[in-house]
């Protein structure tokens, strides 16, 4: 196996693609506002008047909300802060959410100017929320604004090189140290991916799905960013594609998920699942609001681990040997790629797992 092929299946190890969609529960109070709060646990939306979490199994209501229905929401690790953006009606009111005991706080009001599918993303490398975009009900936007919040200040950058457009998402890549930020919609929809360091946007030389009000993650643990489904305009249709970043490339997983629009997703990190709440998509009576919670579960990033005691390591490998060119059904737990047979490929994702499994 050359170092090229040993790569490619590092990568291929690490991706979230090709896992499995289910049906969670029937109920899935979904906002474009979501996010993952990791000290309780719990899937976090900010819609219908109500700050309301997902346990993995029940939604349940934490507090009222002001907003009524938020537009976008990030987490701030150090602060154990939900950020939640502007209500609908080209607003652009900040509240900060704090998890552990549910108190909500309006922090910012009037000052970058009222928008409605803006893109937000939190920045915990400079401790900065990124906002870009939106629309103010008479023209897209194509600014840039920063928020300090240790100062609770604003920062302005300017109309970028991005151009005027809504309902795109960004996220912060952890891995890039950058924020991430594609699609949306000006006069067509959008398939350009730009990313973000706190002064300077760049974009990216490869395209990817040309969607609005779409679903975008990052996923720490696998370190991509993770865009699912979306609508198209116009004459609106919703799509079930998923897509993951691979370097500066978008790669189309093979499995495809429910078709959802006018939506946003997160990552539940302690059981591993992506949350996908509600979200417009077709039904025999035409598109409509479809209320269930769906679940997205990735492939495990230890697969490797044969022998199911935390680690990747010789243990593992000399019973992948032993199964070496087997095609016998009874060692399917060997073929780790999932090609049928047991091989090289099978040896460069157990390679790529080497070590300790993730927590």
């Amino acid at each position: 196996m050359t170092i090229t092929e040993l790569l490619v299946s590092a990568v291929l190890a690490q991706s979230p693609c090709d896992g499995t969609w289910t049906q969670a529960t029937p109920e899935g109070h979904g906002s474009v506002a979501i996010g993952y709060d990791p000290v309780r646990q719990r899937i976090v939306t900010a819609a219908d008047d109500a700050i309301r979490e997902y346990d993995g199994s029940t939604w349940s209501v934490r507090t009222t909300f002001a907003g009524g229905a938020a537009q976008s929401m990030c987490y701030d690790p150090a602060r154990q802060m939900m950020y939640i953006f502007g209500p609908w009606g080209h607003d652009d009111k900040l509240w900060t959410y704090h998890c552990p005991t549910a108190t909500l706080t309006l922090v910012s009001d009037n000052v970058i100017g009222g928008r409605d599918y803006a893109a937000i993303a939190f920045d915990t490398t400079r401790d900065r929320l990124v906002v870009h975009g939106g629309s103010n009900g008479n023209s897209l936007l194509a600014d840039t604004w920063e928020w300090n919040p240790g100062t609770n200040t604003w920062q302005s950058f300017g109309n970028g090189p991005i151009g005027p457009r809504y309902a795109h998402r960004m996220v912060y890549d952890k891995a890039r140290g950058q924020s991430v930020l594609h699609g949306g919609y000006y006069f067509f929809n959008r398939s350009d991916t730009w990313t973000w360091n706190g002064a300077t946007w760049t974009q990216l030389p490869s395209t990817g799905p040309a969607r609005y009000v779409f679903n975008m993650l990052y996923d720490a643990r696998r370190g991509r960013t993770v865009l699912h489904g979306g609508t198209t305009c116009c004459g609106e249709v919703e799509y079930g594609s998923s897509w993951v970043l691979e370097g500066n490339s978008w790669v189309q997983c093979g499995v495809a998920g429910p078709p959802r629009g006018y939506v946003n997703w997160a990552h539940d990190e302690a059981r591993d699942v992506y949350v996908l709440a509600g979200g417009i998509g077709p039904t025999p009576s035409g598109r409509q609001w479809i209320q269930a919670t769906q679940e997205y579960t990735p492939p495990s990033l230890c697969i490797a681990d044969v022998t199911d005691d935390g680690l990747v390591n010789s243990a593992d490998l000399g019973l992948l040997l032993a199964a070496w060119n087997s095609i016998d059904p009874a060692f399917d737990r060997f073929d780790l790629d999932g090609d049928g047979t047991i091989g090289q490929a099978d040896l460069g994702v157990l390679l790529a797992q080497w070590g300790s499994c993730p927590d």
